[in-house]
């Protein structure tokens, strides 16, 4: 009967010991996809950036899709002053980032 037990008692901490283990290697790969997702997103914040400082004419150039390194930038104009930029990973996919500039025109200030 002890000899059972102790079957039994190994058998279980095997199971347990194999599903500690998935939960770990689970861990591990959400980690690492957090970690590439995070990267990526710094990325795209740092095309975002160079979009940041164009001007009225620079940003009407690009409106459109425009392929810029690892992404794809789309400058949509919605008013004579906006333009709403978005970044994606290639043309048509839903953005990693947005925003909205607000550039006045150079033709309006004068």
């Amino acid at each position: 009967m002890a000899l059972v037990e102790t079957l039994l008692s190994i058998v279980l901490l095997g199971t347990a010991a194999t599903s500690l283990l998935m939960l770990l290697g689970q861990t591990r790969a959400s980690i690492h996809s957090t970690q590439a997702t995070e990267q990526t997103i710094d990325s795209a914040s740092d095309a975002l950036d160079g979009m940041v400082v164009e001007d009225h004419d620079a940003l009407m150039r690009r409106v459109g899709w425009t392929v810029s390194g690892d992404f794809a930038l789309h400058v949509q104009q919605t008013s004579s002053s906006l333009f709403d930029v978005e970044i994606a990973r290639r043309p048509g996919d839903s953005p990693l980032l947005s925003t909205t500039l607000y550039r006045i025109d150079s033709t309006d200030a004068r």
